[in-house]
């Protein structure tokens, strides 16, 4: 289900169109296209639309422009999305949906001019940035505000920081203002000398004490790929001793094997100086424990049930979820999301919640969140994982 701040339910959808087209029943407009675009299935749809395509032959892109004019909003927003994924990279492919007044038709475009390098596309993605219409799906919720920052500093390689962030350091011009004055100022240059200068500006952001300012240049060099790729490798590479991990768990009364014990995971920058670290997913790993054989056997009363220790020091094991640790990506801007930039002494802290378990007993709770360094570098790293572990005493 998908919605948006203005309207007051999900998108009006065919799902019975793949059963006609399946038997081969033609719509009944007689475009078996505008029905594909019209389906809610993404996996299915894809495939369909690009075999329909190349039989018609022509100009793919053209064809796909032409259905500004459907009056499924929904059908606009997937014949852009389509576009996107089939590498339309002419502004006049796109035009006739500039004027669309639909929020998912905004977001696709944004999304489309931004992965083909349209730098056309820039005033479009400006116009877009007072707009605060929030989009709600199943993977998340952000406004077309944000969409079009995304976009804009995707095609433009500039690390501007975001009006939020440019308030908590007391700026006074707001963020729009300041993207609206740059693009007066080198709207003239060619696209690649936005992308040399960029990179200049996240050095020298980098270099500096600023975090607004330090994390939009991290974000910035996420999404625009390649030219921004050594920065941010440069920027996330940390040291030993720069993070430590340490996890917590705060039963209110002893656990029980039916309970979900709330646990904590904190990540602390140890250092006198920020530090970046772009955070993947939390692995979480439950199993019975078992003593080391060299501990001496208690007698009497039994030992406390909660033992904290952390695990050696070593190389980064695999992380669970994507995208994960070790394993390149194709788009490093979905790193974009997940960093954050730690000050001395600022922790990061991931909830969590352990059980419940099979029976009674002790149990070892070891959990280690992400680098996703190695996802941009997957070369030598002296870094620790982050990682920590304790035992947990669950009662029948």
């Amino acid at each position: 289900m998908r919605t948006t701040s203005d309207t007051i339910g999900p998108m009006w959808r065919h799902p019975f169109l793949a059963i006609l087209l399946a038997a081969g029943a033609a719509p009944a407009d007689g475009d078996p296209l505008l029905a594909l675009l019209g389906q809610d299935d993404e996996a299915a749809r894809r495939g369909a639309i690009r075999e329909l395509l190349q039989a018609g032959g022509g100009d793919g892109c053209a064809r796909l422009s032409g259905y500004s004019r459907a009056r499924d909003s929904g059908a606009r927003e997937n014949a852009v999305r389509t576009m996107g994924d089939f590498g339309c990279s002419s502004i006049d492919d796109y035009r006739p949906y500039f004027s669309d007044g639909s929020a998912w038709v905004a977001d696709a475009l944004l999304d489309a001019v931004s992965r083909n390098r349209v730098e056309e596309g820039v005033p479009y993605a400006l116009a877009r940035l007072d707009d605060r219409r929030r989009l709600v799906s199943d993977g998340g919720s952000w406004t077309l505000a944000q969409a079009a920052l995304r976009a804009l500093r995707t095609l433009t390689g500039q690390p501007i920081p975001t009006a939020a962030q440019a308030r908590a350091e007391g700026a006074s011009v707001p963020a729009e203002a300041v993207w609206r004055a740059w693009y007066a100022a080198h709207r003239d240059e060619p696209p690649a000398a936005w992308i040399i200068s960029g990179v200049t500006s996240m050095r020298e952001a980098l270099a500096g004490h600023s975090p607004a300012r330090r994390l939009a240049a991290l974000e910035t060099a996420a999404l625009i790929g390649e030219p921004g790729q050594i920065v941010l490798v440069e920027a996330l590479r940390r040291k030993p001793s720069d993070l430590t991990a340490a996890l917590s768990c705060t039963p209110d009364e002893p656990p029980r094997v039916t309970d979900e014990v709330p646990c904590v995971l904190t990540v602390k920058n140890s250092t006198l100086h920020r530090v970046a670290l772009a955070s993947g997913d939390v692995d979480v790993e439950v199993a019975l424990w078992v003593p080391p054989a060299t501990e001496p056997r208690t007698s009497g009363r039994e030992r406390d049930p909660v033992m904290v220790r952390t695990k050696p020091k070593g190389n980064p094991g695999p992380s669970a979820k994507a995208p994960a640790a070790g394993a390149p990506i194709s788009d490093p801007g979905v790193l974009a999301g997940r960093i954050v930039d730690l000050g001395p002494g600022e922790s990061l802290r991931r909830q969590l919640r352990i059980g419940p378990v099979e029976a009674a007993g002790r149990y070892e709770v070891k959990v280690e969140l992400a680098d996703l360094w190695e996802s941009l570098d997957p070369g030598p790293y002296l870094a620790p994982p982050l990682e920590s572990a304790l035992v947990l005493r669950f009662e029948q």
